[in-house]
């Protein structure tokens, strides 16, 4: 096969020696002074369009566009209310997530469906434990009137205690000689007791049911009736819970 015009002949072994030769020579110019690939001069974002500029301030690639997360926090769950696939939200005690795009019922429901498929996703718990305690030294109860509190709580949030105010705790230091009863109230109204068997030093607590507070009522601990000279330090905790019953 002819090169250019050619010699229009075989090539005689000094002729074939010298092709090699030149060949050789280029292919060692190339490998001593390889081409620079194009670098990346800057990368611009607009929005959400990428584009990529190289070095020689010509050649792009792009724009592109980036991806955007989907998620959205929408804040506490509202009744009709139009929710995107992703949406979160608050609801009872926890953190929601939206599996379906939907508008919202009027009330929230956990496990609501929509042809057979979940609409929520639990995502997480909110911790709404709200302690309330308090010590009595000595006697419980001396030095206060008969009918008075011995302690009283101004409530500056929501809360409730629980039906028969699980997980709370109360004891005595020393041991009561007879048995001491101490009246629980809301403001002016008995909610429950507790209560210190004789000999016993540790408290059980009666609550019937719930009882909800708001931001202004009082939690109030009535003196015992009577007072036991053998009973010293007295100390509860009531594991209340923040925000509303049937949150």
């Amino acid at each position: 096969m002819r090169w250019g015009a050619g010699k229009g002949a075989n090539l005689n072994a000094v002729e074939v020696d010298e092709n090699f030769w030149d060949l050789l020579q280029r292919l060692q110019a190339v490998e001593d002074n390889p081409a620079q690939p194009l670098q990346i001069g800057n990368i611009t974002v607009s929005g959400n369009r990428m584009t990529i500029m190289l070095s020689d301030g010509v050649t792009s690639f792009g724009p592109f566009t980036l991806p955007q997360a989907a998620f959205r926090f929408t804040g506490s769950y509202e009744g009709n209310h139009d929710y995107a696939v992703f949406d979160f939200f608050t609801a009872n005690d926890g953190l929601y997530l939206a599996l379906l795009e939907h508008t919202s019922g009027a009330a929230f429901d956990p496990d609501g469906l929509i042809a057979g498929q979940a609409l929520y996703q639990f995502i997480l718990p909110f911790p709404n434990l709200y302690d309330i305690g308090f010590f009595f030294p000595g006697t419980p109860g001396v030095g206060i009137d008969a009918g008075a509190a011995m302690f009283t709580l101004i409530a500056n949030r929501r809360f409730y205690l629980p039906e028969g105010l699980i997980g709370s705790a109360a004891s005595l230091q020393t041991a009561t000689t007879g048995a001491l009863t101490l009246s629980v109230r809301k403001n002016a109204t008995e909610i429950g007791t507790i209560s210190i068997a004789a000999g016993a030093t540790v408290a059980t607590f009666a609550l019937g049911a719930a009882v909800q507070f708001e931001a202004g009522d009082r939690m109030r601990i009535l003196r015992p009736p009577g007072l036991d000279a053998t009973a010293k330090d007295f100390s509860v905790n009531f594991a209340a819970r923040k925000g509303s019953i049937g949150d």
